[in-house]
């Protein structure tokens, strides 16, 4: 199975994508109003329980939570019981590196990164990223997919269209969002969605639009909320 989330992929970016003619089924799905709680909750099921260790904090900078603090039982540990190899791409919010046979973990945004590529770790570090930063990390995440493409379950986590919308910056990175998910070899069983969209346009807009895309490729089981997405998984796999 390959679970692509593309973070900030309004559901209106899709009227005339190509790569949705990928998916046996594609269409609009209700999410949460966060990002971070949108995408980790796939770990564990806990999104509300992330959103208060990520805001209700007073100092962010020493307790900035880890998946630890959520407890299990996290996917990853469902996939080995069942001697799946997998691999994690770009998963935020993940330290220290979880312990898994034959899994390989890649650290992304807010995760403090302990190991990756090297070029994708330099510009990861950075507080500030530049268009051609954004683009740059599109393009190596999927790169980096591809080296792995051949593991059992992948999760390959796009966030950078998210810091695009808020600056003004959608139309380029959407671009080679798209470029790249019309070329990329899919899994028999494939999953891709958004978690949020965006309210309005322009830059610095604040808060998300609560509905995102879902495509689903040898998949039959249709669903209407991101939160079932952990179960459809776990059915699938």
């Amino acid at each position: 199975m390959l679970l692509i989330c593309l973070d900030g992929y309004d559901p209106r970016f899709a009227k005339d994508i190509k790569w949705k003619e990928r998916f046996d089924m594609f269409y609009e799905i209700d999410t949460e109003d966060h990002t971070i709680p949108s995408n980790c909750w796939i770990l564990t099921g806990h999104g509300t329980k992330i959103r208060k260790y990520m805001w209700d904090v007073g100092d962010k900078k020493s307790k900035l939570f880890s998946h630890e603090d959520l407890g299990g039982p996290f996917l990853w540990e469902k996939l080995e019981e069942k001697g799946l190899s997998q691999v994690w791409i770009s998963i935020p919010i993940i330290r220290p590196l979880p312990k898994v046979k034959d899994a390989v973990f890649i650290p992304g945004v807010l995760s403090r990164p302990q190991k990756s590529d090297e070029k994708y770790l330099n510009i990861l570090k950075k507080t500030k990223y530049s268009l051609e930063d954004l683009l740059e990390l599109v393009e190596l995440e999927f790169k980096i997919y591809l080296k792995y493409a051949d593991r059992d379950f992948v999760y390959l986590y796009v966030f950078w269209l998210d810091p695009a919308n808020h600056r003004g910056l959608t139309k380029p990175v959407k671009g080679k969002v798209d470029e790249w998910m019309e070329k990329i070899p899919l899994h028999s069983k494939t999953v891709v969605y958004s978690d949020h969209g965006r309210p309005g346009g322009g830059r610095g807009y604040v808060g998300h639009f609560p509905r995102g895309i879902l495509g689903l490729k040898g998949i039959s089981k249709r669903i209407s909320h991101i939160k079932e997405l952990h179960s459809l998984i776990l059915e699938e796999v």
